[in-house]
């Protein structure tokens, strides 16, 4: 009777725990989850054109919390869109050009 190997090696064991590990990390560090961290965006890498176009220098969280960061530091601009400026190669951006407008404040209701 020939004798099996065990379907747990000492190899197999490093590379799942190698794996758990990385994914803990992966998951623990989604910075755009934890709204604590917009605190920490730098403003100095947000370009004003003048004419309600604002360039975002920044990826991934840091543009989400950036953005967050800017909206609650200007209450009185509206959200209108945004896009990626396309140029991180492969489909990624590396920063995004964002449209604000002032808001229009509601007529009051004549009586």
């Amino acid at each position: 009777m020939e004798k099996r190997k065990p379907f747990l090696t000492p190899f197999k064991i490093f590379l799942l725990v190698i794996t758990a590990v990385a994914f803990a990390c992966l998951v623990g560090c989604d910075r755009a989850a934890d709204p604590t961290s917009v605190a920490t965006v730098s403003p100095t890498k947000v370009v004003d054109y003048k004419n309600g176009v604002y360039y975002f220098d920044y990826r991934g969280p840091d543009y989400a919390n950036a953005l967050s960061k800017f909206i609650a530091e200007h209450p009185d601009l509206e959200f209108v869109d945004s896009t990626g400026n396309g140029t991180g190669g492969h489909g990624s951006d590396r920063g995004y050009f964002v449209v604000f407008r002032k808001k229009q404040l509601p007529a009051e209701n004549p009586k």
